[in-house]
């Protein structure tokens, strides 16, 4: 009964792993928690889960073999006392009983830990697609703020264009004016002599 010990607390413990593994992804869908951080432990949870359920599967098959050889013994060996004088089979029948009723009790114990697999094997299916699409959609984000950055880059750029365009057309204004006002200076006459052809 150490093994189905064994895989009594290897139970457990895929339990509590896939308890918390839940939580962070609850945790990561809803917000509650940062994504990235969130979706490493998640998949470090759901590897440990991953490689705790094969040793689980593992542990119940061999388990079951043994259960299943410990039954045929005793049916093997009920059918050898069936042949033995009853004064001898009053001294095994006890034994009989009680390696049939271990065996019995063994492969009920396989039973119910292979029924936990199951479904944990069940639940691992459904986290799996839950981390394929929190995969989904932060590759989703990526790319749209990769976007994003990329047009804010190139208006950025644009604007800087714009002023850099606007600055040189007011300086060539500028000139124009500044040599208007030169040649304006040069053909008007001054006031005092319109003065004088009058």
């Amino acid at each position: 009964m150490q093994a189905a010990n064994i895989i009594k607390q290897a139970a457990k413990a895929a339990q509590d792993d896939s308890q918390q593994a839940l939580e962070l992804l609850q945790a990561a869908v809803s917000g509650g928690a940062e994504v990235p951080g969130s979706l490493q432990g998640l998949l470090k949870k759901y590897e440990e889960l991953k490689s705790l359920a094969g040793g689980l599967e593992a542990d119940a098959n061999r388990i079951a073999t043994e259960a299943d050889k410990a039954y045929q013994s005793s049916l093997m060996l009920r059918s050898s006392l069936s042949r033995l004088t009853k004064t001898s089979l009053g001294s095994f029948e006890g034994e009989a009983a009680q390696l049939k009723q271990d065996a019995a009790a063994l492969l009920s114990t396989v039973d119910m830990y292979m029924a936990q697999y199951r479904q944990l094997q069940s639940r691992m299916g459904l986290w799996e697609e839950e981390i394929k699409k929190l995969l989904q959609r932060g590759e989703g984000e990526r790319a749209m703020l990769t976007q994003l950055l990329s047009r804010a880059n190139l208006a950025r750029s644009t604007a800087l264009q714009a002023v850099s365009a606007g600055n040189a057309t007011f300086y060539e204004v500028e000139q124009i004016l500044k040599s208007l006002r030169g040649n304006f200076s040069l053909l008007t006459p001054p006031l005092h002599s319109s003065f004088m052809f009058q």
